[in-house]
Protein backbone atom coordinates (compact mmCIF):
# COMPACT_ATOMS: atom_id res chain seq x y z
CA UNK A 1 0.00 0.00 0.00
CA UNK A 2 1.08 3.33 -0.90
CA UNK A 3 1.04 5.87 2.75
CA UNK A 4 -0.14 8.68 0.47
CA UNK A 5 -3.28 10.92 0.48
CA UNK A 6 -5.15 8.54 -1.32
CA UNK A 7 -5.48 4.89 -0.50
CA UNK A 8 -4.15 3.03 -3.41
CA UNK A 9 -4.11 -0.68 -2.93
CA UNK A 10 -3.06 -3.46 -5.73
CA UNK A 11 -5.18 -6.48 -6.48
CA UNK A 12 -2.24 -8.47 -4.68
CA UNK A 13 -3.49 -6.96 -1.51
CA UNK A 14 -7.29 -7.93 -1.33
CA UNK A 15 -9.53 -10.48 -1.31
CA UNK A 16 -13.15 -11.03 -2.62
CA UNK A 17 -15.68 -12.69 -0.03
CA UNK A 18 -19.72 -12.78 -0.67
CA UNK A 19 -19.51 -10.10 -2.72
CA UNK A 20 -17.41 -7.61 -1.01
CA UNK A 21 -13.58 -6.91 -1.77
CA UNK A 22 -11.47 -6.64 1.87
CA UNK A 23 -7.74 -5.55 2.50
CA UNK A 24 -6.02 -8.81 3.46
CA UNK A 25 -3.73 -7.48 5.98
CA UNK A 26 -6.85 -6.73 8.41
CA UNK A 27 -10.00 -7.67 6.92
CA UNK A 28 -11.80 -4.52 6.35
CA UNK A 29 -13.51 -3.67 3.27
CA UNK A 30 -11.57 -1.88 0.51
CA UNK A 31 -11.99 2.00 0.61
CA UNK A 32 -9.51 3.78 -2.08
CA UNK A 33 -8.03 2.67 -5.56
CA UNK A 34 -8.07 -0.34 -6.36
CA UNK A 35 -5.16 -1.79 -8.97
CA UNK A 36 -3.37 -3.64 -11.34
CA UNK A 37 -0.40 -3.45 -13.84
CA UNK A 38 1.15 -5.59 -16.15
CA UNK A 39 4.73 -7.38 -16.10
CA UNK A 40 6.15 -4.13 -18.13
CA UNK A 41 4.66 -1.70 -15.14
CA UNK A 42 1.68 -0.36 -17.30
CA UNK A 43 -1.72 -0.05 -15.40
CA UNK A 44 -4.21 -2.83 -16.03
CA UNK A 45 -6.92 -1.86 -14.19
CA UNK A 46 -7.37 1.12 -11.88
CA UNK A 47 -11.04 2.26 -10.08
CA UNK A 48 -12.42 3.56 -6.98
CA UNK A 49 -13.75 1.35 -4.00
CA UNK A 50 -15.94 2.47 -1.14
CA UNK A 51 -17.03 -0.19 2.05
CA UNK A 52 -15.78 -3.61 -0.03
CA UNK A 53 -17.63 -2.31 -3.74
CA UNK A 54 -16.82 -0.40 -7.04
CA UNK A 55 -17.71 3.23 -6.57
CA UNK A 56 -17.07 5.70 -9.27
CA UNK A 57 -14.72 5.37 -12.21
CA UNK A 58 -13.41 2.59 -13.19
CA UNK A 59 -11.15 1.80 -16.40
CA UNK A 60 -9.14 -0.99 -17.90
CA UNK A 61 -5.83 -0.88 -20.25
CA UNK A 62 -4.10 -2.50 -22.87
CA UNK A 63 -1.18 -3.34 -22.13
CA UNK A 64 0.09 -0.65 -24.59
CA UNK A 65 -1.38 1.89 -22.97
CA UNK A 66 -4.44 2.17 -25.06
CA UNK A 67 -7.79 2.44 -22.96
CA UNK A 68 -9.92 -1.08 -23.25
CA UNK A 69 -12.79 -0.42 -20.99
CA UNK A 70 -14.65 2.71 -18.89
CA UNK A 71 -17.47 2.50 -16.91
CA UNK A 72 -18.84 4.45 -13.82
CA UNK A 73 -20.21 2.18 -10.78
CA UNK A 74 -22.54 3.41 -7.82
CA UNK A 75 -22.60 1.03 -5.02
CA UNK A 76 -21.21 -2.05 -7.07
CA UNK A 77 -23.05 -1.80 -9.71
CA UNK A 78 -22.41 -0.23 -13.74
CA UNK A 79 -24.58 3.54 -13.43
CA UNK A 80 -23.71 5.23 -16.65
CA UNK A 81 -22.20 5.01 -19.64
CA UNK A 82 -19.87 2.12 -20.32
CA UNK A 83 -17.51 2.24 -23.63
CA UNK A 84 -14.87 -0.20 -25.07
CA UNK A 85 -11.96 0.45 -27.22
CA UNK A 86 -10.00 -1.54 -29.71
CA UNK A 87 -6.16 -1.99 -28.86
CA UNK A 88 -5.65 0.73 -31.93
CA UNK A 89 -8.22 3.41 -30.09
CA UNK A 90 -11.25 2.69 -31.78
CA UNK A 91 -14.47 2.67 -30.47
CA UNK A 92 -16.21 -0.81 -30.05
CA UNK A 93 -19.28 -0.07 -27.97
CA UNK A 94 -21.39 2.46 -26.22
CA UNK A 95 -23.99 0.86 -23.60
CA UNK A 96 -25.88 2.93 -21.05
CA UNK A 97 -26.45 1.34 -17.49
CA UNK A 98 -28.71 2.14 -13.92
CA UNK A 99 -28.14 0.68 -11.29
CA UNK A 100 -26.28 -2.09 -12.97
CA UNK A 101 -29.12 -2.61 -15.73
CA UNK A 102 -28.89 -2.02 -19.05
CA UNK A 103 -30.96 1.07 -20.17
CA UNK A 104 -31.43 3.57 -23.36
CA UNK A 105 -29.67 2.88 -26.46
CA UNK A 106 -26.64 0.62 -26.48
CA UNK A 107 -24.55 1.05 -29.62
CA UNK A 108 -21.52 -1.20 -31.73
CA UNK A 109 -19.00 -0.45 -34.35
CA UNK A 110 -17.28 -2.59 -36.72
CA UNK A 111 -14.02 -2.34 -37.24
CA UNK A 112 -13.94 -0.22 -40.19
CA UNK A 113 -16.04 2.64 -38.16
CA UNK A 114 -19.05 1.59 -39.51
CA UNK A 115 -22.41 1.15 -37.39
CA UNK A 116 -22.95 -2.63 -36.29
CA UNK A 117 -26.18 -2.11 -34.30
CA UNK A 118 -28.11 0.42 -32.16
CA UNK A 119 -30.31 -1.63 -29.34
CA UNK A 120 -32.47 0.05 -26.79
CA UNK A 121 -33.15 -1.63 -23.30
CA UNK A 122 -35.35 -0.39 -20.38
CA UNK A 123 -34.96 -1.57 -16.82
CA UNK A 124 -32.39 -4.39 -18.16
CA UNK A 125 -35.06 -5.53 -20.78
CA UNK A 126 -35.15 -5.01 -24.56
CA UNK A 127 -37.37 -2.15 -25.46
CA UNK A 128 -37.70 -0.27 -28.56
CA UNK A 129 -36.11 -0.20 -31.95
CA UNK A 130 -33.34 -2.95 -32.25
CA UNK A 131 -31.36 -2.29 -35.97
CA UNK A 132 -28.38 -3.72 -37.09
CA UNK A 133 -26.10 -3.15 -40.47
CA UNK A 134 -23.98 -5.27 -42.74
CA UNK A 135 -20.57 -3.64 -42.49
CA UNK A 136 -20.51 -1.40 -45.81
CA UNK A 137 -23.36 0.25 -44.22
CA UNK A 138 -26.78 -1.53 -45.42
CA UNK A 139 -29.40 -2.09 -42.92
CA UNK A 140 -29.51 -5.55 -41.80
CA UNK A 141 -32.43 -6.36 -39.39
CA UNK A 142 -35.15 -4.27 -37.94
CA UNK A 143 -37.38 -5.18 -35.22
CA UNK A 144 -39.07 -3.87 -31.96
CA UNK A 145 -39.18 -5.32 -28.70
CA UNK A 146 -41.95 -4.57 -25.89
CA UNK A 147 -40.64 -5.63 -22.17
CA UNK A 148 -38.30 -8.10 -23.38
CA UNK A 149 -40.23 -9.80 -26.64
CA UNK A 150 -40.75 -9.15 -30.47
CA UNK A 151 -43.38 -7.46 -31.13
CA UNK A 152 -44.60 -6.35 -34.79
CA UNK A 153 -42.84 -6.50 -38.29
CA UNK A 154 -39.21 -8.22 -38.22
CA UNK A 155 -37.18 -7.32 -41.65
CA UNK A 156 -34.36 -9.05 -42.37
CA UNK A 157 -31.90 -7.08 -45.70
CA UNK A 158 -28.97 -8.92 -47.81
CA UNK A 159 -26.16 -6.76 -48.25
CA UNK A 160 -26.86 -5.30 -51.28
CA UNK A 161 -29.93 -4.31 -50.03
CA UNK A 162 -32.48 -6.86 -51.13
CA UNK A 163 -35.19 -7.96 -48.70
CA UNK A 164 -34.34 -11.27 -47.31
CA UNK A 165 -37.09 -11.48 -45.16
CA UNK A 166 -40.07 -10.49 -43.41
CA UNK A 167 -41.81 -11.55 -40.25
CA UNK A 168 -44.53 -10.42 -37.78
CA UNK A 169 -44.15 -11.50 -34.12
CA UNK A 170 -47.32 -10.71 -31.17
CA UNK A 171 -45.73 -11.07 -27.69
CA UNK A 172 -42.46 -12.65 -28.81
CA UNK A 173 -44.04 -15.43 -30.66
CA UNK A 174 -44.00 -15.59 -35.06
CA UNK A 175 -47.78 -14.73 -35.45
CA UNK A 176 -48.99 -14.35 -39.01
CA UNK A 177 -47.02 -14.25 -42.65
CA UNK A 178 -43.55 -15.12 -42.90
CA UNK A 179 -41.15 -14.55 -46.10
CA UNK A 180 -37.78 -15.12 -47.35
CA UNK A 181 -36.61 -14.42 -50.63
CA UNK A 182 -33.38 -15.75 -52.62
CA UNK A 183 -30.87 -12.72 -53.44
CA UNK A 184 -32.35 -12.79 -56.71
CA UNK A 185 -35.32 -11.40 -55.24
CA UNK A 186 -37.33 -14.98 -55.89
CA UNK A 187 -39.33 -16.03 -52.98
CA UNK A 188 -37.92 -18.92 -50.95
CA UNK A 189 -40.06 -19.50 -48.06
CA UNK A 190 -43.33 -18.43 -47.35
CA UNK A 191 -45.48 -19.15 -43.99
CA UNK A 192 -48.66 -17.88 -42.14
CA UNK A 193 -49.79 -19.24 -38.94
CA UNK A 194 -52.22 -18.35 -36.33
CA UNK A 195 -51.96 -19.73 -32.96
CA UNK A 196 -49.96 -22.18 -34.11
CA UNK A 197 -51.76 -23.62 -37.32
CA UNK A 198 -50.64 -22.74 -41.33
CA UNK A 199 -48.55 -23.86 -43.52
CA UNK A 200 -44.88 -23.88 -44.55
CA UNK A 201 -43.71 -23.71 -48.38
CA UNK A 202 -39.69 -23.79 -49.01
CA UNK A 203 -38.98 -23.49 -53.02
CA UNK A 204 -36.42 -23.93 -54.96
CA UNK A 205 -34.45 -21.36 -56.71
CA UNK A 206 -36.82 -21.65 -59.99
CA UNK A 207 -39.58 -20.89 -58.47
CA UNK A 208 -40.58 -24.55 -58.45
CA UNK A 209 -42.13 -25.62 -55.13
CA UNK A 210 -39.60 -27.74 -52.84
CA UNK A 211 -41.87 -29.04 -49.61
CA UNK A 212 -45.33 -27.89 -47.86
CA UNK A 213 -46.07 -28.58 -44.01
CA UNK A 214 -49.00 -28.70 -42.72
CA UNK A 215 -49.72 -28.19 -38.24
CA UNK A 216 -52.14 -27.68 -36.59
CA UNK A 217 -52.01 -26.52 -33.24
CA UNK A 218 -48.59 -26.10 -33.50
CA UNK A 219 -48.20 -30.18 -34.20
CA UNK A 220 -46.93 -31.33 -37.91
CA UNK A 221 -50.09 -33.22 -39.59
CA UNK A 222 -48.86 -33.21 -43.04
CA UNK A 223 -45.41 -33.04 -45.58
CA UNK A 224 -45.26 -32.64 -49.25
CA UNK A 225 -41.55 -33.04 -50.60
CA UNK A 226 -40.68 -32.80 -54.59
CA UNK A 227 -37.89 -32.94 -56.60
CA UNK A 228 -36.28 -29.95 -58.91
CA UNK A 229 -38.38 -31.81 -61.44
CA UNK A 230 -41.50 -31.06 -59.54
CA UNK A 231 -42.08 -34.78 -58.78
CA UNK A 232 -43.62 -35.74 -56.29
CA UNK A 233 -41.08 -37.41 -53.78
CA UNK A 234 -43.01 -37.74 -50.30
CA UNK A 235 -46.52 -37.37 -49.14
CA UNK A 236 -46.93 -38.37 -45.54
CA UNK A 237 -49.96 -38.02 -43.33
CA UNK A 238 -49.33 -37.86 -39.04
Amino acid sequence: MNNNSENRYSKEEVVTKGGITYLKIDMKPVKGVRYSTYENGQLSEEGNWIDGKEDGLYRWWYENGQLKWEVNFIDGKEDGLLRTWRENGQLIHEWNYKKGKKEDLQSKWYENGQLSSERNFKDGQKHGLHRSWHENGQLWTEVLYRDGKEAGLFRSWYDNGRLLCEDNYKDGKREGLYRSWYEDGRIMYETEFVNGTGVDKHYYESGQLRWELKYNDGELISEKLWDESSKLVKDETY
